[in-house]
């Protein structure tokens, strides 16, 4: 398979039978490839190296499968990708360092998958970020302060790990969230969340967004279902445009919010 598609730009077998492990020939040196969406699939094995090759690709998919092992850090290398979905496997291993080299990511979803250990500092240099999904895992320590320096970031569902700590006072600052906004532009590439109980499809390369709706139903935060303690921060009520809150079963006190616009 791999070979026949060295030319291929544009590449998605999701919703299929496939099985086992990805040909190490779908990404050769030199590959165009842009997008590969293997999602929802019967895949195994690890991720192949080779996928470094892959510089000009944007977007991988790989969700849904029954991948494991450790991600590659030859990952770091496709340095134009702006979506990494590696969501409900069998992924182990530490979060990985490599995406510090991921200057274009916006999108990074590894929920649902055995990894471990801490939320690492490097989380906050990826500037662009709008989605960051790390939900059903086994990462413990605490929130690292520097995940408030993601200006864009509009969705964080960080939910059943073992994180403890408090909830650190700057997560009231995002400024995505300070306020609602009316349009803008979101991730330039083609999207599908399934969160909020609908499915939300972005697409087009530069296209404008109406953020009536991404905000309106797309804006969240999630540390639901951890060890956090201590204070809520009233601070959190000032984020007009946040759209869910979920704090449930964590050891929290504090006066109630005062929510200006949860709508």
């Amino acid at each position: 398979m791999g070979e026949r598609l060295s030319n291929a730009k544009y590449v998605s077998f999701s919703g299929n039978k496939l099985t086992g492990p990805i040909p190490t020939s779908l990404c050769q040196e030199n590959n165009p490839m842009m997008n590969l969406d293997l999602s929802n699939n019967t895949l195994s094995g690890t991720i192949p190296a080779q996928f470094g090759n892959c510089k000009s690709l944007l977007s991988l998919n790989l969700g849904v499968n029954r991948f494991m092992g450790v991600l590659p850090d030859t990952l770091w290398e496709a340095i134009n990708l702006g979506s990494l979905q590696l969501n409900d496997n069998q992924f182990e291993g530490f979060f990985p360092d490599f995406i510090e080299g991921l200057k274009e990511l916006e999108f990074l979803n590894l929920g649902s998958n055995k990894m471990e250990g801490k939320i690492l500092e490097v989380v906050g240099n990826l500037s662009k970020h709008h989605i960051l999904v790390l939900k059903s895992n086994y990462f413990n320590g605490s929130i690292p302060k520097t995940i408030t320096q993601l200006k864009n970031l509009q969705f964080m569902d960080l939910s059943q790990n073992q994180i403890v700590g408090s909830i650190p006072l700057q997560l009231s600052g995002f400024p995505a969230l300070l306020q609602k906004q009316i349009k803008g532009y979101l991730l330039g590439y083609i999207i599908e969340l399934m969160y909020l109980s609908f499915e939300l499809e972005m697409v087009s390369k530069g296209s404008e967004l109406l953020f009536s709706t991404v905000h309106s139903y797309n804006t969240k935060l999630d540390l639901s279902e951890n060890h956090l303690e201590g204070e809520i921060p009233k601070e959190i009520g000032n984020l007009q445009g946040l759209y869910m809150l979920n704090l449930k079963f964590i050891l929290l006190q504090g006066q109630k919010l005062h929510c200006k616009s949860y709508t």
